[in-house]
C-alpha cells in the first residue's frame, strides 16, 4: 500500500450518513459443528467471536469480545476453506474437514460499512482485524494454547498451537464483563482522572502482550496518554453524544506512516498492531470495571498537535477510557451463546 493510499484512509476523510448494507451470513451447502475442530480450538473461537451482550439503548446492539464499527463485523475467520459462523456455532462452505495445524485466515470486508465511509472503511477493517487477532491470542492463552500472528503478502493469519497450562490472568480478562460506555444519554464517564496504579496496569497491557499478538510486531506505533480535555477539541461528535472531557484517560496512537511505508511496512500492519494494542488495553480495562471506547472520529491535525506528534507522525487510533454510569441494562449473552 502506498503512502497516498494510506493517507486516503485518514486525512481529509468525510464520513457520510447512509444505510447499512444488508447483512450476509456465511453461506455454503456444507455445514459442520464448530466442535469438529476439537474442544480447545472450538472454545478459543467461541470465546473470541460469539456474541457476548446486547445493549438495548445502543443503536448497534450486538457486542462481542472485540469492537466493530456499527457492529458490522468486518472480519471473517476462515480455516481450511471453511468460514466460521459464530452466531450459529458452525463451519460453513468448505469441503474436506479441517485437519493438521490450526491456521486461521482473517479476511477483511470493508464493504459491510455504508458507502459513505469510503476509503476509511478499509482502515477500520484493519483495526478490527488487529482487535480480533489480539482477542484470539488472549483466548488462546486463557485455554493453554499460544497464537502466532503474521502478515505476509497482504494476508493476516493466526496459527494456534498447544502451549501447556491455561493462564488464569488471561482467563480473567476474557471473562470480564464489558461495557461500550454508551448509556441512554450518550457516552460519558463518571470516573474523573484515573488513579496512577490503574494507568500503570493499562500500560502493562501493551508492555507484556500475550504470545503471538500483533501488538508485539516490530512496527513504530507510539502510545501517548493525553488529557481528555485536550483531545476533546479534536473529536468530531458533539458533546451531546460524546463527552470526551469527562473521560478518565485519552489514549492516542500515532506512527510515522510515510517513513514506515518507505521502509517496507504496509500501512495495514500499523493499523493491525494498533488495533491489537487497543484490544489488550480494553481487556485490562474491563477487569478494572472500566470501558475502553476506540474511536477514529477525530480531526487528525488537532489531535496530533495535542499529543506533540512530530511532523513525520500521523494519527492512528484513539481510546477513550472511563467508568460508565450505566452498568445494569445490558443483556448478558455469554451464558446463551454456544
Amino acid at each position: 500500500m502506498s503512502t497516498l493510499q494510506a493517507w486516503a484512509q485518514t486525512h481529509g476523510k468525510a464520513v457520510m450518513a447512509g444505510p447499512m448494507p444488508a447483512y450476509a451470513k456465511p453461506v455454503g451447502h456444507s455445514r459442520v459443528p464448530l466442535d469438529v475442530l476439537g474442544g480447545p480450538v472450538a472454545s478459543i473461537l467461541r470465546s473470541a467471536l460469539a456474541p457476548r451482550r446486547f445493549e438495548p439503548w445502543n443503536p448497534y446492539n450486538e457486542h462481542r469480545l472485540y469492537p466493530s464499527p456499527r457492529a458490522a463485523w468486518l472480519v471473517d475467520v476462515e480455516i481450511g476453506g471453511w468460514t466460521v459462523d459464530p452466531v450459529r456455532d458452525l463451519l460453513v462452505g468448505g469441503t474436506a474437514l479441517p485437519g493438521g495445524p490450526v491456521v486461521l485466515d482473517l479476511r477483511t470486508h470493508p464493504g459491510r460499512l455504508p458507502a459513505g465511509y469510503a476509503d476509511l472503511a478499509t482502515g477500520l477493517s484493519f483495526l478490527e482485524a488487529g482487535h480480533l487477532a489480539a482477542a484470539l491470542a488472549e483466548c488462546a492463552a486463557a485455554t493453554g494454547w499460544a497464537a502466532v500472528s503474521s502478515w505476509v503478502d497482504g494476508r493476516l493469519r493466526v496459527a494456534l498451537n498447544p502451549a501447556g497450562a491455561a493462564d488464569p490472568a488471561y482467563a480473567a480478562r476474557v471473562r470480564a464483563p464489558r461495557s461500550s460506555g454508551i448509556g441512554p444519554r450518550g457516552l460519558h464517564s463518571t470516573s474523573g482522572p484515573l488513579p496512577a496504579p490503574v494507568t500503570a496496569a493499562l500500560l502493562a497491557a501493551i508492555a507484556e502482550p500475550p504470545a503471538g499478538s500483533p501488538s508485539a510486531w516490530p512496527v513504530p506505533v507510539r502510545h501517548v496518554l493525553a488529557a481528555p480535555d485536550e483531545v476533546a477539541a479534536a473529536f468530531s461528535y458533539p458533546p451531546s453524544q460524546v463527552r470526551v472531557d469527562t473521560m478518565g484517560l485519552a489514549w492516542v496512537m500515532t506512527a510515522p506512516v510515510a517513513d514506515a511505508v518507505a521502509a517496507g511496512h504496509d500501512y495495514a500492519e500499523l493499523l493491525i498492531a494498533a488495533g491489537a494494542a487497543a484490544q489488550h488495553v480494553g481487556s485490562v480495562a474491563a477487569t478494572l470495571g472500566l470501558f475502553c471506547r476506540p474511536a477514529r472520529s477525530v480531526k487528525e491535525a488537532p489531535i496530533e498537535a495535542a499529543v506533540g506528534a512530530s511532523p513525520a507522525e500521523d494519527f492512528l487510533y484513539l481510546l477513550l477510557i472511563g467508568v460508565s454510569p450505566v452498568r445494569d441494562f445490558a443483556y448478558d449473552l455469554s451464558e446463551v451463546s454456544p
